[in-house]
């Protein structure tokens, strides 16, 4: 294994116990102060398409996000994988309900769901075990998101995270893609 690539495996492993340290409630209050932040963005507020993940339970929560801009008469897309190839693409759901668990046990549109082909006025919201304050991040690593996001480059992305995942600075690799901001309970930090 590369050296960075070892950093990147303990970092995330790292980044996932502080994570999963935080208990239920601070948890809940830090998603509340996170989706005020998020949703009074001005990017956000001015997009018509939302492209978010499915938060699982120790991510930050998407679902209050999903149905706001639902409500706010946004296009909404969730990304389903492709097994085995580290592609993925977006999906348009309605509702809540257009979402099952997938393959890796995240939630993803369901077969029915039409194909995402606009990207115009669109804001990404990016999942990652941590960010850094300049917009570098570690995912999962299967490299979906950098793979996905290489493609569209003009994509405004936010990254949102538990202020104790925003590190000073994070390993970064040529292929890696830094999002525009990121958003915690404490703060709004610019990327790149």
């Amino acid at each position: 294994m590369r050296e960075i690539e070892a950093a990147k495996a303990a970092l995330r492993e790292k980044y996932s116990q502080i994570r999963r340290a935080i208990p239920l409630e601070a948890r809940k209050e830090f998603e509340r102060k996170i989706f005020l932040r998020l949703t009074g963005v001005e990017k956000f507020k001015a997009c018509s398409t939302l492209l978010t993940y499915a938060s699982t339970e120790c991510e930050v929560d998407t679902k209050g996000l999903i149905l706001h801009a639902l409500a706010h008469g946004k296009t909404v897309a969730a990304p389903r994988c492709s097994y085995g190839s580290a592609d993925m693409a977006f999906f348009i759901i309605k509702s809540l309900s257009d979402l099952e668990r997938g393959r890796f046990g995240i939630s993803e549109p369901t077969e029915g769901c039409p194909l995402l082909l606009d990207f115009s006025c669109a804001v990404c919201v990016v999942p990652a075990v941590a960010f850094d304050v300049s917009g570098r991040r570690i995912g999962y690593g299967k490299g979906y998101y950098d793979k996905f996001l290489s493609k569209y480059p003009d994509l405004y992305k936010i990254g949102v995270t538990y202020g104790a995942c925003l590190a000073e600075r994070l390993p970064s690799e040529a292929h890696d893609i830094p999002v525009d901001l990121i958003i915690t309970e404490k703060e709004l930090s610019n990327g790149y």
